[in-house]
């Protein structure tokens, strides 16, 4: 019994030790890690949580650099953010590592399209914009040359002797505060 037990730990043991096995271990972890940080990728992408669907993406691409999903999650999160310079660039990642991937392609539609959007929105707001200082400066020369001469001819105007009274108060006293409940 614990001879056999003995000899099994000592056979199993050296096993762990061979190079080749070791390898083999390592290169099953290394791919069910990135499967996982995939997958997490994934479930983050779904709950619309772009900064993880990121982290996860990266991690993913650290233990394999190959995986045009990665990427492709990685712009999609992007696109959500509206990043949209950061997005292309990693639709062309992906694509370059998975040549004629429809869901890729199909993203990189899209995000063509918003980014048309994008600019046409920008050009409006700034046509608007740029429009509006001409109108703006016309009225503005027109209200300086009004309040110059308002206050030149004030300025031909003797003043009061006697100090003008203020107003009167046209608002209420604030209400007095109610006082603060004790724990």
């Amino acid at each position: 019994g614990a001879a056999a037990t003995a000899g099994a730990s000592a056979s199993s043991s050296a096993a762990c030790t061979d190079p080749e096995v070791v390898a083999k271990w390592k290169a099953r972890r290394l791919a069910l890690e990135t499967l996982c940080y995939s997958n997490l990728s994934a479930c983050c992408h779904q709950q619309r949580k772009w900064e993880q669907v990121v982290d996860f993406a990266r991690k993913a691409l650290e233990r394999d650099p190959k995986l045009p999903k990665a990427h492709y999650r990685i712009a999609q999160a992007q696109v959500a953010e509206r990043q949209y310079e950061q997005a292309a660039e990693s639709y062309a990642k992906a694509l370059a590592l998975a040549p004629g991937d429809r869901s890729i392609l199909e993203g990189m539609r899209e995000l063509r399209a918003l980014r048309k959007d994008q600019k046409e929105a920008e050009q409006k707001l700034w046509k608007g914009v740029l429009a509006k200082p001409d109108a703006s400066s016309s009225t503005a020369s027109a209200t300086t040359s009004t309040t110059s001469s308002t206050s030149s001819s004030s300025a031909d105007k003797p003043k009061p002797s006697s100090p003008t009274p203020p107003p009167p108060s046209t608002s209420s006293p604030a209400p007095p505060s109610a006082p603060t409940p004790t724990t």
